[in-house]
């Protein structure tokens, strides 16, 4: 059985806007398109990152204190900053 169309406010009888509520959720619609957006950079980002580690065959690159790890089977790329002798955990 077929849902029926929610009937929309009659005119004048609209409920009243809340304008931290209207704001709140402006705010969250925000964030999550941001998040979103952001998401897609980070994919292409390590879409490339893993296309330079094929090109040069590096499964492992160090530099700079700067460690980048290649994912062979499932082909993902992880990227950490070593830790200094001198900074507490």
């Amino acid at each position: 059985m077929a849902r029926r169309a929610k009937q929309k406010h009659l005119k004048g009888m609209e409920p009243e806007e809340i304008p931290e509520l209207t704001t709140a959720a402006e705010h969250y619609e925000l964030c999550c398109t941001s998040t979103v957006e952001l998401k897609k950079r980070k994919d292409e980002s390590g879409d490339h990152l893993i296309d330079l580690m094929r090109k040069h065959e590096l499964l492992v690159y160090e530099h700079d204190g700067l460690i980048v790890t290649r994912d062979t089977p499932d082909e993902k790329v992880k990227v950490k900053r070593a830790k200094d002798e001198g900074e507490p955990e």
